[in-house]
């Protein structure tokens, strides 16, 4: 598969939208099985596709076979009309049902992968990517869609351990003060060439650099909006002289109703395995998934990579600390629910 092979599909779903809108069969036969075929699938073969496959909640459109891995992926095909992350927690069961790790939603022009499943993770979270081939360009376009190709569903948690690197790395850049600078200079001037040619009006370069500023805080602060549930797992803060009470504004966690003082956002997951390290609770090594380590008695993940910004633990152990701050917050909530406790619950003040 190329590129330019999205064109023909990009043409056919402009010139018969409204087909495509009330006709969900043809979108499957028509878009989504010549996509596949271009992606080495062979939708007339049952050992690689099963199409209209049972499940208890319902019928999938096509369930995708590997001989190493029966039910590699589950494909939901909905008609062009539908928003296609609505139908997600209906794929979700769908993969529950034969077992599945992956999943997709599809309405042919736009297709959106997820995992099925990942403890302590919503359903939004789970969600890897997504691609528009109208909207995006057809090399992005390209580049999402190859990853559901027989050769990359073989490696699919390299591919994933891939995309988490890449995002993690980002939102850390955007969580530093330095990061945010390095990254702000890296854009500004060819913001301001661009706003500036043309006579189409006059924007000052600080007035870009306050605007990028804004936007790479923001961007950390994706994903902190919802407020954290209530939660009192039975863990204690006893020790490195913090006080159990919180005082106004001041940022920190707080477990079982003990407050704990931290200032920056890798110290929400480092003081969690800390409490936890005194509880007696956390016992050996936790994995965030397949290919990575949160926690391990050297700073290395199962494959030998190093962890990325390790800090060394009160017993000698060591901790992955670079993450931006929701990542640290679901990396200190797995530790919790690893070790016993109900890592929902975690309450997060001033982040």
């Amino acid at each position: 598969m190329e590129a330019s092979d999205l064109k023909p599909i990009s043409e056919k779903i402009e010139a018969h939208r409204a087909e495509y809108e009330r006709n969900e069969a043809a979108v499957r036969t028509q878009l989504v099985e010549p996509l596949l075929r271009l992606l080495g699938w062979d939708p007339s073969d049952p050992s690689q596709v099963t199409p209209e496959s049972p499940t208890e909640e319902g019928d999938a459109d096509y369930i995708l076979h590997l001989p190493s891995r029966p039910s590699a992926l589950l494909i939901e095909v909905k008609n062009l009309s539908v928003a296609v992350r609505k139908a997600v927690p209906q794929a979700a069961k769908y993969c529950f049902g034969r077992g599945a790790s992956y999943g997709v939603v599809t309405n042919g022009n736009e297709w959106l992968f997820f995992r099925s499943f990942e403890q302590g993770k919503s359903m939004s979270e789970r969600i890897v990517w997504s691609a528009n081939i109208l909207n995006d360009s057809p090399e992005a376009v390209f580049r999402r869609l190859r990853k559901l190709s027989r050769e990359h569903l073989l490696n699919v948690e390299d591919e994933l351990a891939h995309e988490e690197r890449l995002e993690q790395t980002f939102l850390f850049i955007c969580d530093t003060e330095d990061g945010r600078t390095a990254l702000v200079k890296a854009v500004a001037n060819t913001m301001h060439d661009h706003l500036n040619t043309g006579g189409s009006g006059s924007f000052a370069l600080e007035d870009i650099v306050d605007f990028l500023q804004s936007k790479a805080i923001r961007l950390a602060q994706l994903g902190n909006e919802t407020p954290v549930p209530d939660i009192e797992p039975d863990v204690r803060q006893v020790s490195r002289g913090r006080s159990p009470r919180r005082q106004l504004g001041e940022k920190g966690i707080e477990i079982n109703g003990d407050f704990i003082p931290v200032e920056k956002a890798y110290e929400i997951v480092l003081e969690t395995a800390e409490c936890l390290l005194r509880k007696k609770a956390l016992k050996g090594p936790v994995r965030s998934g397949s290919n990575r380590y949160i926690v391990n008695k050297t700073p290395k993940h199962p494959r030998g990579n190093d962890f990325f910004g390790p800090k060394q633990l009160s017993n000698g152990w060591w901790i992955e600390a670079h993450a931006s701050t929701q990542n640290s917050i679901e990396k200190a909530r797995k530790l919790l629910d690893e070790t016993g406790f109900d890592g929902r619950k975690l309450k997060i003040h001033g982040f």
